[in-house]
């Protein structure tokens, strides 16, 4: 069963953040949720974040992970 994990520093202000915010018009604005056990994102990337051509660049595939890993801590 998939679960919407709710992102808590919505409305906090100063939140910013590349990974997450939804308000962050150049960022992933990832959204998580759980299924199982697994935290999951689902995400798909704009033009702007490829490297060379149409490949994603691997500083937004690192990005894509650590965040990733942060929302599993912190749930």
């Amino acid at each position: 069963m998939r679960r919407t994990i709710r992102n808590p520093f919505i409305g906090i202000d100063g939140y910013n953040c590349f990974g997450c915010a939804p308000g962050n018009a150049m960022g992933l604005r990832m959204d998580f949720f759980e299924e199982g056990d697994r935290v999951c994102a689902e995400w798909s990337p704009s033009d702007h974040f490829q490297g060379y051509g149409n490949v994603l660049h691997g500083g937004i595939a690192a990005s894509l992970m650590d965040e990733v890993a942060a929302w599993v801590i912190f749930v």
